[in-house]
């Protein structure tokens, strides 16, 4: 507070300085304010009036330090500002600021090196550490769940399993404290496509197995996801499905002779491509990750597995000029809240060739032969169920035309192509945004819709071409001299083109020509190469199809050419149309070439279609269309990463280089195909409810489930004690665990979530004993989930007579496995135990193979 007098002044600082204390030597001695950490508090008391008690410390000293009554214990300008009391000014002078921006843009400096090493010198907050890897996640988990009572979805969700006794369901007993939020939203989630599984219980089946099974299916979800720490695809989602599309999609890559090669982590960042693509209509944040390394250089982590191949394949030269590759890896993406970057994973497949005797087309070709490959492996196989129903599609008015589900198609693109018809209509070249927008407008106005296969299909579709064009001159700043021309060209297409590329090429050929005639070309102008680029790209494009053709790839409701293979069935599920659309890619790494897209189309798109009584506008429609896969050429991308000079030569005052390759390759998003997957389950869960049972009543469970279950589970033994996975009998378990593994037979003897371990616990006080299951519980769950063997082991019985009861859970006539009520059971011994289980799993593999 202020002074009310000149004499309360004169009397506080000479109580301050110490004048008005005792005159003995203990208070004559000079004490060294910043040297003794404790004497200067003790005289702080002595000193400081009541009313400077809230002061802080820093202050409190500082004001010692300077009364002093010695002025050689006083501190000087120089003092204050080099000792810790005085506050950091929040923010920098300008003139401070701009020095050290000048030393951060100069390398070479002295205080460069420094700057960098206080940087990376930092301790890192507690809190940080502690909430890290949290940001983007619990967004994301609230998000999806729509609530932030997390707990109390939970429980709700495992309520609404149903059935007899379930109701009653309190929460009591579960494994749900200590979960992150991820892993409580993801359990969530994955109860909730149970819903109602409960009430399917069979008469021979005990209360509670679909119920405990789906708890199961919840802790192998949360784990995953806790680990993981991001939602790729569907939240909640079994990691073994994610395995087993790897294992699909690999198998694929090496029919074509690929290997398995992985691109470096890092690539240096360059300035003019720092700032990412504008992300496409409806999709997240894409921005690149960039880290920077004690040097200072700027990195980027891989945003897809293309652009680090690219820049490797660049540095090889000739050694890697040949070759097929591919690569399962994580991408990554900036996260919104500026924590752990967002992941996903990606497979890619690639080819790099230098012959100028080989036609590229062909090569193109072979990577959309391996899209449709990956199309057909994961369609055939009971794996995934990529269809819900029968396999023709039942749907008036598509009868006639043979498709088979899963319904996808490609669309593509040729960006030489695209770029000459913007420039015909005059569109900036500089003007990036403005031609996204025009891009927008021609694959919107031109583009083929799977809709529009509906004979009596009425949905509210494309905006007129003049509306999409007015919304560019007003909010994209297009001119209208150059919106006329858009306008001209479009009328000339008779939009939107056909679902056979063939004749779509035919049309915006003519078109084309027909626009040429409305100005005056001169030949060899620089307008002339413009339309010579045109022609280029659409030639381009019909030597695909025609090497498409020739490699047995023909699209249902294509025309298609006999002379190509006539009679061969190749038994590919071939794509329902191959689309010619204007495409926009996301990253700048194919340009002057091929790009396209795998769309694949929910299985009951065209039945829900036909019952739309509200006529979706063609956004909504759009949005039901899943990207699942995108590539094309990239040689260009090579090229923008070739050192300069003679680089790949020995011969140093010689200037080679070598030969750019042909490049061209195709990349799976697998987190959008596990959500196909799932949408397929949640499908067919639906229709069969609508319908019916279908097939047996284990199998209608099954399918209530909401997941979409291999035909057999990874693991091929379970081994139980006579009271379920007790601890009383894990030893023993363990010892004929140990068995089967080194025999090679896939088993488990614990409860762990990466092979079933319930939400839920069965404690029996009485006896002292804690289970997830009882023997009985962890049958009837072995058989929804198709594990074949049950090995049961009696400490006793393993003791005195080295015996196992082996429990046959399924038995498999004509080659497909039927469940068998109560399981058949035998005593076996441990010397013939892992022979007796493999001649099981043989004997139903030649069955299946006879079949």
């Amino acid at each position: 507070p202020p002074f009310s007098t000149y004499m309360e002044r004169a009397d506080i600082l000479s109580t301050i300085r110490g004048e008005n204390e005792t005159n003995n030597a203990e208070n004559n001695v000079d004490i060294d304010i910043m040297a003794n950490s404790t004497a200067w508090k003790e005289m702080a008391k002595k000193r400081f009036p009541k009313s400077f008690d809230r002061a802080p410390d820093n202050a409190k000293r500082m004001i010692l330090w300077c009364l002093q009554k010695n002025p050689g214990q006083r501190p000087s300008a120089e003092d204050l500002l080099a000792s810790q009391l005085l506050p950091r000014k929040m923010e920098l002078e300008k003139h401070y600021l701009e020095e050290a921006l000048l030393t951060l843009a100069n390398p070479q400096s002295e205080s460069y090196d420094q700057i960098l090493r206080a940087l990376f010198n930092q301790v890192v907050p507690y809190h940080v550490e502690v909430t890290y890897d949290n940001g983007d996640i619990a967004i994301d988990a609230i998000h999806r769940m729509k609530s932030i009572e997390t707990m109390k979805n939970l429980l709700s969700a495992i309520g609404k399993l149903g059935g007899k006794r379930w109701n009653d369901f309190d929460g009591a007993g579960t494994r749900l404290s200590g979960m992150s939020a991820i892993s409580v939203a993801a359990i969530t989630s994955s109860l909730a496509r149970a819903k109602g599984a409960g009430k399917l219980e069979q008469t021979g089946m005990d209360m509670g197995a679909p119920q405990r099974t789906a708890t199961s299916f919840a802790m192998t979800a949360g784990a995953a996801s806790a680990i993981t720490g991001t939602a790729d695809g569907v939240l909640g989602a079994d990691p073994r499905l994610q395995e087993a599309i790897v294992e699909h999609l690999q198998k694929v890559f090496r029919t074509h002779s690929a290997v398995s090669l992985s691109s470096p982590l890092l690539v240096p960042s360059r300035g003019h491509q720092r700032q990412s693509e504008e992300p496409s209509e409806g999709a997240s944040h894409f921005s690149p990750v960039e880290v920077m390394d004690e040097r200072g250089y700027v990195l980027l982590l891989p945003e897809d597995l293309t652009a680090n191949f690219a820049r490797a394949v660049s540095r090889g030269g000739i050694a890697t000029s040949h070759l097929k590759r591919y690569e399962i890896g994580k991408v990554y993406h900036k996260p919104l809240l500026g924590c752990h970057p967002r992941e996903s994973l990606e497979a890619a497949f690639d080819i790099v060739f230098h012959d100028p005797h080989i036609k590229g087309h062909y090569l193109e070709a072979e990577v959309i032969q391996v899209l449709c490959q990956a199309v057909t492996a994961l369609a055939t196989s009971s794996d995934f169920c990529l269809h819900s129903s029968s396999e023709k599609n039942e749907v008036s008015g598509l009868g006639h035309y043979g498709l088979i589900a899963p319904f996808w198609y490609v669309k593509v693109s040729h960006t030489r192509l695209s770029d000459a018809i913007l420039d015909i209509c005059g569109v900036p070249a500089k003007n990036q945004v403005l031609r996204k927008q025009c891009l927008r407008i021609l694959s919107k106005t031109t583009a083929s819709s799977p809709a529009t296969l509906l004979s009596k299909i009425n949905f509210r579709g494309h905006q007129s071409v003049q509306q999409q064009i007015q919304h560019a001159v007003k909010h994209h700043g297009l001119d209208s001299v150059v919106a006329d021309k858009l306008e001209l060209f479009l009328s000339f297409t008779n939009a939107p083109f056909p679902h056979d590329i063939t004749a779509a090429l035919d049309i915006l050929l003519d078109a084309t020509r027909k626009y040429k005639a409305t100005e005056h070309v001169e030949k060899g102008s620089k307008r002339a190469k413009i339309y010579d680029n045109v022609y280029k790209g659409i030639r381009s494009l019909r030597r695909l199809i025609e090497a498409l053709g020739e490699m047995g790839i023909r699209p249902v409701l294509s025309k298609g050419d006999e002379r190509y293979l006539p009679n061969l069935d190749n038994g590919l599920r071939q794509p329902a149309f191959i689309a010619l659309d204007f495409l926009q890619q996301r990253q700048k790494h194919i340009h002057g070439h091929l790009y396209f897209q795998g769309m694949i189309l929910p299985s009951d798109y065209f039945l829900r279609l036909s019952k739309d009584k509200n006529k979706q506008s063609f956004e909504q429609l759009r949005k039901q269309e899943l990207k699942f896969a995108e590539g094309g050429r990239f040689d260009d991308l090579i090229r923008s990463y070739r050192p300069p000079g003679n680089f790949g030569s020995n011969v140093a005052h010689l200037y080679t280089a070598a030969p750019i390759p042909f490049a061209v390759g195709v990349r799976f998003h697998i987190g959008r195909i596990i959500d196909r997957i799932y949408g397929e389950a949640a499908i067919r869960k639906m229709l069969e409810a609508n319908s019916g049972v279908v097939g047996t009543e284990t199998e209608y469970i099954r399918n209530a489930l909401g997941h979409p279950l291999p035909i057999m589970h990874s693991i091929r033994c379970i081994i139980s004690g006579p009271n379920g996975m007790d601890a009383n009998s894990a030893g023993s378990r363990a010892q004929v665990a140990s068995l089967l593994w080194a025999g090679g037979i896939c088993a488990e003897y614990m409860a762990q979530s990466g092979a079933i371990m319930s939400l839920l616990r069965n404690i029996n006080v009485a006896e002292g004993l804690s289970s997830d299951w009882t023997l009985e519980q962890l049958c009837q769950i072995c058989r929804l989930l198709r594990i074949p063997f049950v090995v049961i082991v009696s400490p006793h019985f393993l003791r005195d007579k080295h015996c196992v009861r082996v429990k046959h859970i399924l038995h498999d006539a004509h080659g497909s496995f039927h469940d068998v009520q109560g399981g058949n059971e035998e005593v076996v011994s441990l010397t013939s135990l892992v022979l007796t289980i493999k001649e099981c799993l043989e004997g139903r593999q030649r069955k299946g193979g006879r079949k």
